[in-house]
């Protein structure tokens, strides 16, 4: 997948209705990389209007600000241990479970679920296959070069 994908993928979403959460732990290495991701998507004029939300390895504090943006689309980046992936790829709901997606101490799943509880929107999650996630600031040459890539 590319970013032109993506962007037609999303084309019957109003921008200013698509919010776009980042997720990574910047301390261990490659889990990082959804945030990288995130940041490049921030820079794309396609979503300019979108709004964007850093929520590093806590998206539940962030329920309510996503809450409050009445989206149609929630998209969460994130780092994804899936050794078959190589590169960036749209996951959706089912796959989740099957995959070690998240890193962070609420199910991204249950996050998903009380999203739709509350509002009428699409979730879609946007997952970078990673290499490690050990304590460390340093993102994989790989995993940098597969963003680059992506975009």
């Amino acid at each position: 997948m590319n970013f032109s994908e993506l962007e037609k993928l999303f084309t019957r979403y109003e921008t200013e209705k698509i919010v776009i959460v980042g997720l990574g732990n910047t301390c261990c290495s490659d889990d990082s990389a959804g945030l990288m991701l995130w940041e490049k998507l921030q820079q794309q004029k396609v979503f300019k209007k979108a709004h964007f939300i850093n929520a590093g390895c806590n998206p539940e504090n962030y329920l309510m600000e996503i809450l409050e943006s009445s989206p149609d689309l929630v998209i969460f980046a994130d780092a994804a241990e899936d050794k078959g992936l190589g590169g960036v790829k749209i996951y959706h709901s089912d796959e989740i479970d099957d995959k070690d997606f998240s890193t962070h101490a609420y199910s991204i799943g249950l996050i998903e679920k009380f999203l739709k509880m509350n509002i009428d929107c699409d979730v879609r999650y946007l997952g970078i296959a990673i290499q490690n996630s050990r304590p460390g600031k340093t993102i994989s040459g790989n995993v940098v070069n597969q963003i680059n890539k992506f975009f």
